[in-house]
């Protein structure tokens, strides 16, 4: 077993697999540390499972999905198998030799000129590491999304709160603007015998609305 190679996909793994974990509680609002899904309990998700709830949620494109599931099986064959040594040996097993290759324009003309296994064997690994890095960045790109997202609708929900509460308040002052109206013309008309009618609201509320107009 190449322990160097092993600690290098590790790594690897447990930053991208903490990233999926972090979109995945930002999106669904988990602050729980200890959360049984999402923190690192044996009851927590797969590395898959979580791509898959991604994807099913439509958080990842197709192409962002194949990328996950290709480090994720490169992923899995290094951990769990003992003779799994090699890039070679790895991605021979899972069939992704052209499809890891593919990652990159120049790295795919680097191997077609590679002659010594040795030397393949670190394009396969500069390839893995180009893999991983445009992963980090599909995922880091989806998580800035999120975020834009959820402060977009708060500022609506903040908007369509104040736009209510302005509405009731508006509703009561005329209540009361009426109510006064109603009030104040029976004294009158009571003290002096003149009918004023709705002239005192209506003078009020045209006194508001200009006030409400200058204020903009």
């Amino acid at each position: 077993m190449n322990k160097e190679i092993l600690i290098d996909v590790i790594e690897r793994s447990l930053v991208i697999e903490d990233m999926l974990s972090q979109i995945l509680k930002t999106l669904l609002e988990i602050e729980n540390v200890e959360s049984k899904t999402l923190s690192h309990k044996t009851s927590a998700l797969s590395f898959m499972s979580k791509v898959d709830l991604l994807y099913d949620i439509e958080r990842i494109n197709i192409d962002s999905y194949n990328l996950l599931r290709m480090f994720g099986e490169i992923r899995n064959q290094f951990m769990h198998n003992k003779d799994a040594d090699t890039f070679s040996v790895v991605l021979e097993r899972i069939n992704k030799k052209s499809s890891l290759l593919k990652i990159n324009a120049d790295i795919t003309n680097y191997f077609k000129n590679a002659v010594e296994l040795d030397e393949k064997e670190r394009i396969y690994e500069l390839a893995f590491h180009k893999l991983s890095i445009d992963i980090k960045t599909i995922l880091e790109d989806t998580h800035k999304q999120i975020f834009k997202e959820k402060i977009d609708n708060a500022k609506k929900a903040l908007k369509a709160l104040e736009k209510e509460n302005l509405e009731r308040f508006m509703k009561l002052l005329y209540k009361s603007i009426e109510e006064f109206s109603d009030s104040f013309s029976q004294k009158m008309k009571e003290t002096t015998g003149i009918e004023f009618g709705d002239y005192i609201s209506e003078g009020i509320i045209a006194i508001l609305v200009e006030k409400l107009k200058e204020n903009k």
